[in-house]
């Protein structure tokens, strides 16, 4: 009787347990005005070779986006809560990736601009990250403080000329417990305005759990591929 090598085995565990690699998604925003021509280039989620963003021109936002390949069409979704409000603007002195930190959605008054992010994968980890930059280099009368899922930053929207988190973007970290995620932003210092020039859907998947039966069968593996490695050779 003939006995499976022991690499085999271990593959064969491997498809039984169900592990797969995370196949990560990137999904890229750009809030756009219509000069300013869509942002093409890298977010602070370095995604090298990626560079595809999608333009959302109003508040009903945009579903079906494309991940950052620009080819791949995914099921999440973006939009303002109240689109009919949403303002788009332009401004401020950009020193670094301009076409995508010089027109933004803007609030202006005391109450959060509320937006939904859609088409989520329930247990999924995602990390969404939010720009932010509008005013001069050393004003911050734009500075944004953002709400995501309970969750709340601030940054202090200095112009510089490079990303940093906490003073052009802010990241949450999340695990998806439903489809749609709320959010909304507000200006942090008692100004009335504040602005979302876009953002950045990092999907990263999560690896399949095993059921308890597959346990079993692993033991048995283990055991089958114990006995392969001490009988002898002929």
């Amino acid at each position: 009787m003939s006995f499976p090598r022991p690499g085999y085995l271990l593959l064969i565990a491997l498809l039984l347990l169900g592990v797969r690699a995370a196949a990560q998604q990137v999904v890229n925003i750009d809030v756009k005005i219509s000069f300013v021509p869509v942002y093409v280039g890298q977010g602070a989620y370095a995604d090298p070779g990626h560079d595809y963003w999608n333009a959302v021109t109003s508040g009903v936002g945009a579903t079906a986006l494309l991940a950052s390949d620009g080819v791949t069409t995914t099921t999440l979704s973006f939009a303002m809560d109240d689109p009919e409000y949403a303002n788009i603007g332009f401004g401020g002195d950009q020193e670094f990736a301009g076409n995508l930190l010089a027109d933004y959605f803007y609030m202006d008054g005391a109450t959060p601009t509320a937006f939904t992010l859609g088409g989520l994968t329930p247990g999924h980890a995602y990390d969404i990250y939010l720009y932010s930059q509008a005013g001069s280099s050393y004003s911050t009368d734009r500075a944004a403080t953002f709400t995501l899922d309970g969750s709340t930053q601030g940054l202090t929207a200095f112009t510089i000329a490079a990303y940093e988190e906490g003073t052009n973007y802010v990241r949450f970290s999340v695990t998806a417990t439903g489809t749609s995620l709320g959010g909304s932003f507000i200006g942090s210092l008692g100004f009335n305005e504040a602005e979302l020039n876009g953002l950045q859907i990092v999907d990263h998947g999560v690896a399949a759990i095993p059921e308890p039966s597959t346990y079993a069968a692993l033991a048995g593996l283990a055991a089958l591929a114990l006995v392969a490695r001490r009988r002898p050779r002929r």
